[in-house]
């Protein structure tokens, strides 16, 4: 089952979308092609206008094809310079983003570094993007001041820019740095807030959400609100079984079990640890 992509990169699939679609209806001007012409003979001319206006993707055939017909490259297609530029600092941020955060905390943020003198002109998401790696390095080497920093300036950029996605992770990263420092009353408020966002962003199914269900889970266990930390643990674990995180998966299930084990149900405890 495939993946959907995280909060923090799904606006760049759409941006990337129009880019293309401004991209190719440009290349078949230059071509003195129709619609129709482009599309001839194995496509249709509603299908080139749904590339045109960034409202579908392109094949590896397709870009072949069109690459042909309008005798230009397919590089040509997918980048312009400064897509080119974008497009590798958010792979390196991509990369940064899913690394292994207590073994590699160094090479990460070579990777952040590296993003950011290929573009220096990083649209709005990627600078979130980018100040929330630094948090989490921070978090994972114990520089939980520095953390808070980083991700209050993700935070506000974000809610400048409007961008929800990116939001509702940025909160979930502040609401772990309050959850490590044992401030379980505003991590859990936090927490909240971020999924709440997400849900109005439509990006709670997704791993960032499962994160964010996860820590409000863990504070409001430490705040006494076993109920609140049970249902926020199975909608986590509803998620992460939707989506195929298996680490993820098995950590609401384990908590579940400490959750049954507190409570003194321990049949309940057991079954959890034996799925």
């Amino acid at each position: 089952m495939a993946k959907p992509s995280s909060a923090l990169s799904s606006a760049r699939g759409s941006a990337w979308r129009r880019r293309f679609g401004q991209r190719l209806r440009a290349a078949r001007h230059r071509a003195g092609l129709s619609q129709e012409e482009l599309a001839a003979p194995d496509l249709t001319k509603g299908f080139v206008s749904l590339l045109e206006s960034g409202r579908s993707y392109p094949s590896v055939e397709t870009l072949l094809a069109f690459a042909g017909r309008m005798r230009t490259s397919v590089g040509a297609l997918l980048f312009d310079g400064d897509d080119l530029r974008i497009e590798t600092a958010g792979n390196l941020l991509h990369l940064a983003w899913t690394a292994d955060y207590d073994a590699r905390a160094a090479d990460i943020l070579h990777l952040v570094t590296a993003a950011e003198l290929v573009a220096p002109d990083l649209p709005a998401d990627l600078r979130v993007q980018a100040e929330l790696v630094r948090a989490r390095v921070a978090m994972a080497t114990g520089q939980l001041d520095e953390a808070a920093r980083c991700a209050d300036e993700a935070i506000a950029r974000a809610e400048h820019q409007q961008l929800l996605g990116p939001l509702g992770t940025a909160l979930t990263v502040r609401g772990g740095v309050h959850e490590r420092r044992g401030e379980y009353g505003p991590a859990a408020a936090v927490l909240e807030r971020a999924i709440e966002v997400m849900r109005r962003a439509k990006t709670l199914e997704s791993e960032d959400g499962v994160r964010a269900l996860l820590s409000l889970g863990v504070a409001r266990w430490r705040m006494g609100d076993l109920d609140a930390s049970e249902a926020a643990h199975r909608q986590a674990l509803a998620i992460a079984t939707r989506l195929d995180l298996p680490r993820l998966r098995g950590r609401a299930l384990n908590n579940l079990g400490l959750l049954a084990w507190n409570r003194g149900e321990i049949g309940r405890a057991s079954c959890r640890e034996r799925v």
